[in-house]
C-alpha cells in the first residue's frame, strides 16, 4: 500500500500531523483489539508512539548497564589500591584478637621433706665455686730476628732499612737506588721488629766506592752552577741550592727552592739540555 497524503488526527486535545513519503512501503499490521478502536488514519500514529516508548526503554537499559560497568570498575580500582597499600605497609593490618583461656595457678604447699630437700639443694649451689672465665693465652712474643737500620743521606734525608746483622753507626752502606745502587751512612741500628716490605741493606761499602762518592761530591758543585745558568736562560723562576749524584752516576737530583704563589714551571726544554751535558736522568725536587 503506497500512501502519498498527509494524515492528521486528534488524540484527546492534541492535534498531530504526519507526512508519509510516497517511496516508503508501509505494511499493514495485523489488527488487534486495541487497534480496532482507532480508525485507519489514527493507527499509524499509535504505532509511532509504541516505537518511541521502546527506544526510551532501550536508552534506560543502556544507561543502567553503563552505570553498573562504571561501578564495577570503581570497585576494582578501590580493591587494587587497598592491596597495593597493604603490600607497601601504608594501611594498618587489623588482626583479630582471640581470647586464650589462661589456666589458673594452683597453689601447691610442699611438705616438710620437700622443703628440707630444696634448702639442701640451695646450700649446695651456693657452696660450689664459680669457675673463672676461660681466657685464651696470648701468643708467645717472638724475638725480632732482624735489625732496624736508619740510613741518612745528603740534605737531611733519611730512610728505614733492615739487616740480618748489626751495623755500627757512621759506617757507609750500599742500598738499592733508582735503577741502580746508592750509598748512605748509618745513623742507628737496633734489634727491633721492622714493618713488612722494607728494603734491605745490600752490603758494606768498600774504599773504592767511598772514593767514588767523594769524586761525585766534587762534581756536584759544578753541576749546581751549570744547571742554574740553564734555568736562567729558559726563564725558569727557581733557585738550586743542592745537587746529588747517585753512586753509579745514573741519576742526578737537584734540590730547588720555588715561590709558593708561582705555578709549577715546565722542565721539558731544560731537561733535554741537562741530559746532553751529563748523559743521565735528571730530577728536580722542591
Amino acid at each position: 500500500m503506497l500512501i502519498n497524503t498527509v494524515l492528521s488526527c486528534t488524540i484527546g486535545r492534541r492535534s498531530l500531523s504526519m507526512k508519509v513519503r510516497s517511496s516508503i512501503r508501509i505494511p499493514m499490521p495485523r489488527c488487534t483489539r486495541r487497534c480496532d478502536r482507532f480508525p485507519l488514519s489514527n493507527r499509524w500514529i499509535f504505532f509511532d508512539e509504541l516505537k518511541k516508548k521502546k527506544k526510551k526503554k532501550k536508552k534506560k537499559l543502556r544507561g543502567k548497564k553503563k552505570k553498573k560497568k562504571e561501578e564495577k570498575k570503581k570497585r576494582k580500582k578501590k580493591g587494587k589500591k587497598k592491596m597495593y597499600q597493604l603490600s607497601m605497609g601504608l594501611l594498618p593490618v587489623y588482626v583479630q584478637q582471640v581470647a586464650v583461656p589462661v589456666a589458673r595457678p594452683v597453689l601447691v604447699i610442699p611438705t616438710q621433706q620437700q622443703q628440707q630437700q630444696q634448702q639442701q639443694q640451695q646450700q649446695q649451689q651456693y657452696q660450689r665455686p664459680i669457675p673463672p672465665p676461660v681466657v685464651p693465652a696470648p701468643p708467645p712474643r717472638q724475638s725480632p730476628s732482624e735489625y732496624r737500620v736508619d740510613v741518612f743521606f745528603k740534605y737531611n734525608r733519611s730512610a728505614i732499612y733492615k739487616s740480618s746483622t748489626s751495623i755500627e753507626a757512621g759506617t757507609s752502606v750500599i742500598i738499592d737506588g733508582d735503577r741502580g745502587y746508592h750509598m748512605g751512612t748509618v745513623a742507628s741500628c737496633r734489634l727491633e721488629a721492622v714493618p713488612p716490605h722494607t728494603p734491605a741493606v745490600l752490603r758494606m761499602a768498600t774504599r773504592e766506592e767511598q772514593n767514588l762518592a767523594h769524586s761525585n761530591s766534587a762534581d756536584e758543585e759544578e753541576a749546581i752552577s751549570k744547571a742554574q745558568e740553564v734555568l736562567d736562560r729558559h726563564l725558569v723562576d727557581m733557585r738550586i741550592y743542592g745537587a746529588e749524584f747517585q753512586l753509579d752516576r745514573r741519576k742526578l737530583t737537584f734540590y730547588v727552592v720555588k715561590n709558593k704563589e708561582a705555578p709549577m714551571p715546565q722542565f721539558k726544554p731544560v731537561l733535554g739540555e741537562l741530559y746532553s751535558i751529563w748523559k743521565c736522568r735528571v730530577w728536580f725536587t722542591v
